[in-house]
């Protein structure tokens, strides 16, 4: 029997990504074709072709069978081109079902995913509940709940269902998920062992075993194993060429290793077949670095108008209050979105973003306070320990700050292109802070005279109020 193998139950719960951060609410797309007895490509035009050719077929008359289809093929167009009018095709396709069979059992089942699509996660938890109740020994639902309660920030209850769901059926759609959990409660070695049980547990070359064998490349990226993450991407490719996350990968790789262009190579290529926000952003920022502000600016502008494009999308005003804190533009606005979103939420993520948000406005306690909820679950995030590290600096702790920086680079030396030097940087700062410090003290002991002492004093206090002024 598969156990989520942390201290259930407890304080510890040592049982997340982003990071590219990819939220659960995506492993159902990702592994729906399996569940479903079904197999859909996953690059961008064929969904779309497919999905057209399925509506043409409806026009003839009502066919529970073909909506159903419509709405799977729907979702999993959204995966692959990032269109997220086709959760409105999905919704409407079971709309159709429940004009026909209000009690369709495969509709109700289906429900919950396409409204954690919309991200509307109190309704798909209650949802799949609902299905649950219908049908108790059907694994899916229990995905569906899931899910919601992991976006929902109610991680206790997720544990508890995920496990429920591995009891009853074990396979990759559980082992994904107590993947996330274990990752998220700090434990990523963990994260690692049920991924590589997924991918041995899909159908070789099918979408959702080449989605997994992505996010175990990811986790091992996370961990700074960069041989070990570009590995499992090439092995994706092999299995699925021109594989959208497989690119981003690669090209999050070779970034990594400052080789930017080839990273902008990888990324133009995944910008192409599935133009998300993550990638657009990620392919700018090695325009960036490459000392290419021209092509960065237009992909930062494309950002812009995908947000606007896709504002109905809850999600989209988190990940804008990222972009905008993280590039220092329009900061007043990106803390009034953040605030928005951590408000109706006790998502990690969340919270992780409203303290960066604070801490580009200069909110420092606030930032703190924000960011004490963001690691209440021990999440071994190098990110995460990053921003942490910023906001104590900026408070002026100097220890809290030198701590999580360097758990930051020891959890993953390459956590971002543009950050893991800063970090570094920051560190030898705050090293010289101190050292400047214990000149001080040094003088104070040996008894230099008053004025000496004086200087000595002042140019430490000036040297702190440099450090913690810098954003």
């Amino acid at each position: 029997m598969v156990k989520l193998s942390y201290q259930h139950h407890t304080a510890r719960m040592a049982a997340r990504r982003v990071w590219l951060r990819m939220g659960v609410g995506l492993i159902l797309v990702a592994i729906a074709g399996l569940q479903l007895g079904a197999s859909y490509t996953s690059l961008a035009a064929a969904a779309e072709r497919a999905l057209s050719a399925r509506q043409a077929e409806l026009s003839a008359g009502h066919d529970i069978q073909s909506h159903l289809k419509v709405a799977v093929e729907s979702m999993n167009a959204a995966r692959d081109t990032g269109d997220d009018s086709c959760y409105d095709k999905a919704e409407a396709a079971l709309n159709k079902v429940f004009e026909i069979d209000p009690k369709n059992y495969e509709a109700l089942r289906l429900k919950g995913w396409v409204q954690s699509g919309k991200h509307q996660f109190e309704e798909a938890l209650a949802s799949g509940e609902y299905a649950s109740k219908l049908r108790p020994y059907d694994s899916w639902n229990y995905g569906v709940i899931v899910d919601a309660l992991v976006e929902l920030g109610r991680y206790k209850e997720a544990v508890d269902t995920a496990q429920e769901m591995v009891d009853l059926k074990p396979g990759m759609a559980a082992y994904t998920r107590i993947a996330y959990l274990r990752w998220l409660h700090g434990d990523p070695e963990g994260a690692v062992e049920m991924l590589e049980m997924a991918v041995d547990a899909g159908p070789p070359g099918a979408p959702e075993t080449v989605w997994c064998v992505v996010q175990l490349g990811n986790e091992h990226f996370n961990r700074g194993r960069l041989d070990a993450a570009e590995v499992q991407y090439k092995r994706a490719l092999e299995m699925l060429p021109g594989y959208t996350h497989a690119l981003a990968g690669m090209g999050k790789v070779a970034a990594a290793r400052k080789e930017y262009a080839k990273a902008i190579k990888f990324y133009k290529q995944a910008v192409a077949k599935n133009p998300s926000h993550g990638y657009v952003v990620a392919l700018g920022d090695a325009h960036a670095l490459a000392g290419d502000d021209k092509r960065a600016n237009e992909q930062y502008t494309l950002v812009k108008r995908l947000a606007k494009e896709r504002r109905s999308n809850p999600e989209t005003g988190l990940k804008m209050a990222l972009f905008y804190a993280d590039h220092d533009e329009h900061l007043p606005e990106a803390l009034a979105l953040a605030k928005k979103d951590a408000g109706s939420s006790e998502d990690i993520q969340a919270w992780d973003v409203l303290a960066w948000a604070h801490y580009k406005n200069g909110r420092y306690d606030d930032a703190a306070a924000a960011m004490k909820k963001a690691l209440r679950l021990g999440t071994e995030d190098a990110l995460l320990f990053f921003h942490a590290g910023m906001i104590y600096r900026g408070l002026g702790d100097t220890e809290q700050a030198k701590r999580y920086l360097e758990r930051a680079i020891e959890t993953n030396p390459h956590f971002d292109p543009r950050y893991s030097q800063l970090a570094q940087d920051t560190l030898k700062e705050l090293e010289k802070d101190r050292a400047r410090a214990d000149t001080v003290y040094k003088a104070l002991a040996t008894g230099l005279p008053a004025g000496a002492l004086l200087i000595l004093a002042a140019a430490a206090w000036l040297w702190r109020s440099k450090i913690n002024s810098r954003p």
